[in-house]
């Protein structure tokens, strides 16, 4: 009878056999020291002047939420985050010679670091 016998590949899943290997995740693409997350800084005259106060900005991937941002920042730069704060900028309809179009929906991340570190991305 085929009923009351269990195949292996059920008897493996459920003892864990065939779970996925150990390091590899559903997530993995999205590691924090992947640098897929973080863009590019923004560099604009706020962003400049925001920098003197230790808070820098940065264009992110729209999926990544605050954990994730301040692991990259950590692994890429070796630098403490204290906080990080993000700004979805949703994309605007707009119109180019007459044809509709939209803009693309980013986001950003203002990180401030702890007092005394400091990031060589903004131009002196």
């Amino acid at each position: 009878m085929a009923i009351a016998k269990k195949s292996k590949t059920e008897e493996g899943a459920k003892s864990g056999a065939l779970s996925t290997p150990k390091g590899s995740s559903k997530g993995a693409l999205r590691s924090p020291a992947n640098e897929f997350i973080i863009k590019r800084p923004l560099i604009t005259e706020k962003a400049y002047h925001m920098s003197i106060a230790g808070q820098y900005v940065f264009v992110v991937d729209k999926h990544t939420n605050k954990s994730e941002i301040a692991k990259a920042i950590k692994s890429i730069y070796n630098v403490d985050p204290i906080s990080v704060n993000t700004v979805t900028i949703r994309g605007e309809r707009q119109k180019f010679r007459g044809v509709a179009g939209k803009k693309t929906t980013t986001k950003k991340a203002i990180v401030t670091l702890k007092p005394g570190q400091k990031l060589d991305i903004m131009p002196s």
